[in-house]
């Protein structure tokens, strides 16, 4: 008797020791903190941002004339798999990008004044508004947007939000998610990407057609004194300012993202997503973007708590459900 209820005794040790290391190791990865101060790279892969690279983002000293103040379309020949758009009212009213298979990162002041509850996400399209021989997916979300809890709506500070889909977006060839840059942007002279359906110009109307626009960083000392008091908090360094002449997001690109290219990838990452401006592409007036680096922890947060409160069948299914980071951008050659 003495000999068996010692093996169970050390059986049972054994049990609990292995089950509080494989918790430990689990709050290691997914415990992240709300603030963004810390993020797991042991989550990051990644099958992601997969897609035709854009002429214009190979070379740093092209003058790209193509913007989404009057700009150009993309061409057919480009993918943009990780492109999503808030589709309310059959159109899209704000830009965002796929982070799983349930979840897209968009801007808080979408939800200003818009009901959620009447929103859809939409991936996979080209037009802004639905049509009916259009091959996109039109998912309704779950109502109620995770919003940044210190998000300022008067200043537009701590500018991002996710949104929860009701059901799981199907990828494919023309619909899968973002690469997140793990790693703040610092260069001024790599071209940005931005895309969107905004208007073309500044009391113009919303295009028809998915835009793109290539500007430049723009140093944050600059900008803070280029745009009025408050716009930029440079305490929480989690702004990123770009500017072209005569070239800008506008209205209804809120919430679209900013790409630039890993080389040595070769794919797109995103570092920041569309927030603010002083009208559109007026001269002199940098757009203001919310930067990712800064929030990857509560992306991280918001995507572990939103799985288990919603899809938690899911939850242990992590083939894309945190499949959206990558390593830092690389110069060429290193």
């Amino acid at each position: 008797m003495r000999s068996t209820v010692s093996i169970e005794l050390v059986v049972t040790w054994i049990l609990i020791v292995s089950i509080l290391l494989w918790k430990a190791k689990a709050e290691k990865i997914f415990s992240l903190n709300r603030d963004g101060s810390k993020w797991s790279r042991t989550v990051m892969t990644c099958n992601c941002s997969w897609g035709i690279i854009p002429e214009g983002l190979e070379d740093r000293n092209r003058s790209v004339k193509v913007k989404i103040i009057g700009g150009a379309p993309v061409t057919k020949k480009e993918v943009y798999p990780m492109m999503a758009g808030l589709h309310a009212n059959g159109c899209v009213i704000c830009g965002a990008s796929i982070l799983t298979e349930y979840h897209a990162l968009t801007a808080a002041h979408c939800f200003d004044e818009e009901n959620i509850s009447e929103m859809s996400l939409a991936v996979g399209i080209r037009k802004r508004c639905k049509e009916d021989d259009d091959e996109g997916q039109y998912i309704p979300l779950i109502a109620h947007a995770h919003i940044h809890e210190y998000y300022d709506e008067y200043y537009n500070h701590q500018d991002i939000a996710i949104v929860v889909t009701q059901r799981k977006i199907i990828f494919g060839y023309n619909v899968g998610p973002t690469c997140i840059h793990a790693a703040p942007f610092k260069s001024l002279d790599e071209p940005i990407l931005i895309l969107g359906w905004g208007k073309t110009s500044e009391t113009g109307v919303p295009s028809t057609n998915l835009l793109k626009v290539f500007l430049k960083a723009l140093d944050t000392t600059l900008c803070v004194r280029t745009l009025p008091p408050g716009f930029i908090n440079e305490n929480l360094n989690s702004q990123l300012c770009t500017y072209a002449s005569d070239k800008d997001a506008c209205a209804g690109d809120s919430g679209g993202p900013l790409f630039v290219l890993d080389r040595s990838q070769n794919r797109l990452v995103q570092i920041a997503l569309i927030s603010m401006g002083i009208g559109c592409a007026r001269s002199g007036e940098p757009g203001v973007n919310t930067a990712i680096y800064p929030y990857l922890g509560w992306i991280q947060w918001t995507i572990e708590r939103t799985m288990r409160m919603y899809h938690k069948g899911d939850y242990h299914h992590c083939g894309h459900s945190f499949c959206y980071i990558t390593e830092p951008l690389r110069s060429q050659g290193e």
